[in-house]
Parts: C-alpha cells; sequence; structure tokens
C-alpha cells in the first residue's frame, strides 16, 4: 500500500520483441477524515446530555447539528464545533444527532458524518388514591396513577421505605392497583419518589398519601358447653371485645333466653330441647363499625332428663 504523496511509479511495457518506452506516473494520496459518536442512547427530558467525538484520520473538528426526530434541543457554546460538547434537550421524544467533519485538504477534501438517535424520557409521575376503610385483619387495593414501567417509593406512617413496581407499555401515565398487605391499625402509604425501573432512572421526587383507616374486627366467646338436667336452666358466661359494643344469644331450639342482650343470659330449655337431649346456644357480636362483619361462637348445652323416684 502507498503511505505517502510524491511517490512515483514507472510503468512500461515488455514483450519478446523488447521492451516498450517507459512512463513515471506521480500518485498523490489525499488524508482521509472519518468520525465516530457512538450507538443509539436514551436521556432524561431537560436534563444535558454529553456528546463526545473520536476522530480519525485527518479529521480534526466536528460541527454537531439536529437533522431530525419529534422533539429539538440545543448544543452548548455559538458553533457547537469541537469533538466534545453537551445537547439540552426541549422535550421528550427521539432527536437524530450528527457530527460532521471538517474537510481535509488535497483530493480527500469531502466531509463525513456519523449520526446516533437520542431518545429522550419523559420524567416519570406517580399519584395515588383510594383512602378508604377496612376491618383489621383484612387488606386494602389503594390506585396508583403512574407512569409504565416504573419502581414507586413509599412509607407507611413516616418508616422506613418500601418499593412496589409496576409494568405497562409506553409513557401515558396509567392506572395500577395497589394492594396492601394486611393491616391491623391505621395506615398511611405516603410517596416518595418514582424512578424509571431501567436506566436512565430519571427519578423524580413524588408527594401524595392514601390512608387506610381499620376498624376493630369483632370477637366473641359464647362460653364452654353446659349439661344441666331437665328441671334446671342454665347461665350463659359468654364475653365480647375488639369492634364489639355487646352480643345477642339465639338458638336452635325452641328454649327462651332471660335477656337475649345479656352475655349471662339465663336459658330455660323447652320440652322440645328436653326431648331432642341438646341444644346449640349461639352468641352473636353486635355494634361493630363497617366494613367489619358480625361474628357467632356457639356452645353446646346438653340436657339429661331429671331423676325420678
Amino acid at each position: 500500500a502507498l503511505a505517502q504523496s510524491g511517490t512515483l511509479i514507472r510503468v512500461f511495457g515488455s514483450n519478446p520483441c523488447g521492451d516498450g518506452q517507459d512512463k513515471t506516473i506521480n500518485i498523490t494520496i489525499g488524508s482521509f477524515n472519518a468520525v465516530n459518536i457512538g450507538s443509539d442512547r436514551s436521556s432524561c427530558a431537560v436534563d444535558a446530555v454529553n456528546l463526545s467525538a473520536a476522530f480519525q484520520g485527518a479529521t480534526n473538528s466536528v460541527t454537531w447539528s439536529v437533522q431530525g426526530g419529534t422533539t429539538t434541543g440545543t448544543f452548548s457554546g455559538t458553533t457547537a464545533n469541537g469533538n466534545a460538547t453537551t445537547f439540552t434537550p426541549n422535550a421528550a421524544g427521539t432527536v437524530l444527532i450528527r457530527a460532521t467533519t471538517n474537510k481535509p485538504s488535497g483530493s480527500c477534501n469531502t466531509a463525513t458524518y456519523d449520526e446516533f438517535t437520542l431518545t429522550v424520557r419523559p420524567l416519570p409521575t406517580v399519584t395515588i388514591n383510594g383512602s378508604t376503610t377496612i376491618c383489621s385483619g383484612t387488606s386494602a387495593n389503594l390506585t396508583l396513577n403512574a407512569t409504565p414501567n416504573t419502581t414507586i417509593t413509599y412509607n407507611i406512617n413516616g418508616g422506613s421505605n418500601q418499593t412496589f413496581g409496576v409494568g405497562g407499555t409506553g409513557t401515558t401515565p396509567t392506572s395500577f392497583s395497589f394492594p396492601t398487605s394486611v393491616l391491623s391499625s391505621n395506615s398511611t402509604f405516603n410517596l416518595v419518589d418514582v424512578a424509571y425501573t431501567a436506566a436512565p432512572a430519571c427519578t423524580q421526587t413524588a408527594s401524595g398519601s392514601a390512608t387506610v383507616s381499620v376498624n376493630p374486627a369483632a370477637v366473641v366467646n359464647a362460653g364452654l358447653d353446659q349439661s344441666i338436667c331437665s328441671n334446671s336452666t342454665a347461665t350463659m358466661a359468654a364475653t365480647f371485645s375488639g369492634g364489639a359494643t355487646g352480643g345477642s344469644w339465639t338458638t336452635t331450639g325452641t328454649g327462651s333466653f332471660s335477656n337475649n342482650n345479656s352475655p349471662t343470659a339465663v336459658y330455660t330449655p323447652s320440652p322440645a330441647d328436653i326431648s331432642a337431649g341438646s341444644v346449640n346456644l349461639i352468641f352473636s357480636s353486635t355494634g361493630q363499625s363497617s366494613p367489619c362483619i358480625v361474628v357467632r361462637d356457639t356452645m353446646v348445652l346438653t340436657i339429661s332428663p331429671a331423676a325420678t323416684v
């Protein structure tokens, strides 16, 4: 290969009749030029992007320019010349960025260029809603309106940070279900920040909260099973706690309570109860706050025939 200009080449023809007249050719080799500015990449909206160009051959400068896309932006400096610059996009979208070389002297005085596509991500967002009331020992479903494919950082009642990831497609904020864990007390879910799961993260501070109010579940105990004689009555020993403010007795038989709403009501079996030999007595909670439900507990009253002489 020829490496420098001014190389002389002597050319002549030759056959059995002898050599022909020779001729000398002067070869001039021009300096080539090239540039490499790297592959396609992504950035966050309004964030400045550092650009650099790798010169090759006779290249000693490049001019940066936007050649197309769905958005534009500005280069640092007034001429945007040189091997390095900073580009600040105006908005989210795509930008085709080009670096064009200078024209070298000599026969190869044609400028060349390299291009890459910059994808500018919109800044991620998230909001939370769905404040609600549940019963202790259950969970709630809150709603996040978030940019798809992001990770949301939040805390509960100002505690340690936790994360929740959402999928989806595109960049338009979308509604996502956010199920809580089982809760036993009032809990406020506070947003901290949101970031794309894959780089660049484009992390943004988030605000907003949703509160899950937790009502205590009702708890009742009908007491231990009892046995009585057919000519006796049974005194109940029920208890209630949690969200229950009281209780009420019912029977699967036909006997009667002295006071259906008293935990210590006295039950008098009916002839049908005595004949059956046993009856179920059920104590049900009352006074619990919605959405907590009525809870029940059952005790078995066994009735034996009275002794006869």
